[in-house]
């Protein structure tokens, strides 16, 4: 929900664009009618699995993967940014390793900074692992790449993350490693 009560969606198309999957971004006003819808993305698949209103400045966060930025059309981690009008501030945010698997499912606003929940391929203990990427604003990593992995031998996917009221990220997802 976007501060006015209308609405910010996020996921892909492939009905406009450049090819393929294109990230798609549709604002509404708060009865649900279009204010503006918009793509990005190359001639691969780009798709964004999450969308937030960046509270100080009313940008839109958009995440998700991109195999347009690859040469192998592997999957790299991948953020816009936009103004409130859904025009891109700057180049997209790629995070990722050659033939290796890394999408962004879940973004999160941070004081001063975003929350990236990802899982990887490029980095942790194998599979796809659990990984958090925390960014500025812009993208831009604070402490390196990836803080902390979770996981094993086997798949871990964070679906969902949310901040409580004493700054712990809770993550939703699943495993195959742990469990039965």
């Amino acid at each position: 929900v976007a501060p006015d009560s209308g609405f910010v969606i996020a996921g892909y198309t492939e009905s406009y664009g450049n090819g393929g999957k294109d990230g798609y971004l549709i604002r509404t006003d708060s009865n649900g009618d279009t204010l503006f819808t918009r793509t990005f993305g190359g001639i691969q698949d780009d798709e964004f699995l999450d969308v937030i209103v960046h509270a100080i400045n009313g940008g839109i966060v958009c995440v998700g993967y991109t195999r347009s930025n690859s040469v192998e059309a592997d999957k790299d981690s991948y953020m816009v940014l936009t103004d409130a009008g859904g025009i891109a501030t700057g180049a997209p945010t790629i995070f990722g390793e050659s033939v290796k698997e890394d999408v962004c499912y879940s973004v999160r606003e941070l004081q001063g900074g975003l929350l990236w929940m990802n899982n990887s391929t490029s980095y942790g203990a194998g599979g796809l692992d659990i990984g958090e990427v925390i960014t500025d604003i812009n993208g831009a990593p604070f402490w390196g790449i990836y803080t902390t992995n979770y996981g094993a031998s086997e798949d871990e996917i964070p679906y969902s993350s949310t901040l409580n009221l004493h700054n712990n990220f809770l993550v939703c997802g699943y495993t195959n490693s742990f469990g039965y």
